[in-house]
């Protein structure tokens, strides 16, 4: 809908069905690259806990954005501000660990829906507000006019800073091709049969490819490599999936 072409990324997959399909779903795409991250089956628990902490606050004040005077927005931005602040140090975050972002929701007077446009807090001249209003227009829809706009809603977020773990490096130390072939059974690729060996992903090694297809096992989900797809474990444990060779 953003215009974005997905071959341009890699395809993100979680949960306990999402490494079951994501290079089919890559294929169709057009996309070469699969990331399966660590423990996908449970990747939103992990995100759970160390995930920020966002509280939003919201005011709704339509008006001509050229009827307005730049302290009003400010002050309004201000007064929402402090209410995260409150927020924010009720959850037990200190002023250090809080972070805020202000928009506001905008549209061209007489239309009925409206864009998120980011701004500052020290908002000097409604010509500010108006140039990001038009660079947003023209992102989402590819033309902007100098049509007068109109503010609807303004909005606080403010963000509670959690610590973030650090992923520590795969140990090598134990790890295998040959210790983690759990065996081979036949797989559906394309309609036929396909003898395909079974991988237990705890014990795959670092670095080292798998040419598809394969199956790869662990607690919680299944991966599947597909044909003219390889794999293979980077040095964080995430699973690379990337094609090898076309369709």
């Amino acid at each position: 809908m953003r215009g974005h072409d997905p071959r341009d990324f890699a395809l993100f997959a979680y949960g306990g069905a999402g490494p079951l399909h994501a290079a089919l779903i890559a294929e169709e795409l057009g996309m070469s690259r699969v990331i399966v991250p660590p423990m996908p089956g449970n990747f939103s628990a992990f995100g759970l806990l160390v995930a920020d902490v966002r509280r939003d606050f919201v005011r709704t004040q339509v008006a001509r954005t050229a009827a307005l005077d730049p302290s009003r927005i400010r002050a309004t931005l201000t007064e929402l501000r402090e209410e995260a602040e409150r927020a924010l140090a009720a959850a037990g975050f200190a002023p250090g660990r809080m972070r805020f972002e202000a928009r506001l929701d905008m549209r061209y007077a007489g239309q009925s829906f409206e864009l998120s446009v980011p701004v500052r807090f020290e908002i000097e001249d409604l010509e500010e507000i108006e140039r990001g209003f038009r660079a947003v227009y023209e992102a989402r829809y590819s033309h902007a006019t100098e049509d007068p706009s109109e503010i609807v809603t303004y909005r606080v977020a403010g963000f509670g800073l959690v610590e973030k773990p650090t992923l520590q490096p795969v140990e090598a130390a134990g790890r295998s091709l040959a210790s983690a072939l759990k065996g081979e059974r036949l797989v559906g690729f394309g309609g036929r049969a396909v003898g395909t060996p079974v991988y237990e992903r705890d014990r795959l090694p670092p670095e080292e490819r798998i040419a598809g297809p394969a199956i790869i096992e662990e607690a919680g989900s299944t991966t599947v490599v597909p044909p003219g797809f390889g794999a293979r474990l980077d040095r964080i444990g995430c699973l690379l999936i990337e094609r090898i060779s076309g369709p």
